[in-house]
């Protein structure tokens, strides 16, 4: 097993930030002192365009922080982004009141309950009669969310990682530290 990685997503509309919260496992990379920036990047890389799709011209990926949360300790790292505007249908977006539900799941039943992600920002013009559209969920929500599931090699020590949902009690039984599940279906 690979050690554990937070990756954080913050999201502005109207004023109000959000933050969509991820773990990946380590699959490739060294451990240098630069491990989260290295990692960070390469979420970056592969993710970052794919999440501007899914947003509203009128919201704003503010930045991404990743920190290692097992292992050898490493410095966290945060980069904020100064022109990641939402680049989805409309400039309209959902606040964070109303947002978009995504479920992170396991088809071996790993998971007693799913994953979930709250992303605010959605463009409404992608909501018809209080469900989103079709063509929202199979065009730019799937791509975004095929995206986070491996992470390629990036950064300068090469770092890559799978997503995962971290199990907190089992069986009824408090998991200290939590148990890394594997995402395979969005």
């Amino acid at each position: 097993m690979g050690d554990i990685y937070e990756a954080n997503w913050q999201i502005s509309v109207d004023g109000v930030v959000s933050t969509i919260n991820q773990h990946y496992e380590q699959d490739l990379g060294g451990d240098s002192p630069t491990i989260s920036q290295s990692a960070a990047n390469a979420i970056q890389a592969q993710c970052l365009v794919n999440l501007q799709g899914v947003l509203a011209t009128d919201a704003r990926v503010e930045s991404l922080y990743v920190r290692k949360l097992t292992g050898i300790t490493r410095p966290a790292w945060k980069g904020n982004f100064v022109q990641a505007i939402g680049t989805g249908l409309g400039p309209d977006a959902i606040s964070a009141q109303n947002c978009l539900l995504i479920n992170l799941r396991n088809s071996a039943g790993l998971l007693k309950r799913s994953g979930r992600w709250f992303v605010s920002g959605c463009p409404k013009v992608s909501v018809v009669n209080g469900i989103w559209a079709g063509a929202f969920l199979d065009g730019p929500v799937d791509t975004w969310t095929t995206s986070t599931l491996n992470i390629p090699a990036g950064g300068d020590d090469g770092w890559s990682g799978a997503l995962r949902v971290m199990r907190t009690v089992i069986d009824g039984e408090e998991q200290d530290p939590p148990v890394p599940v594997i995402v395979d279906s969005i």
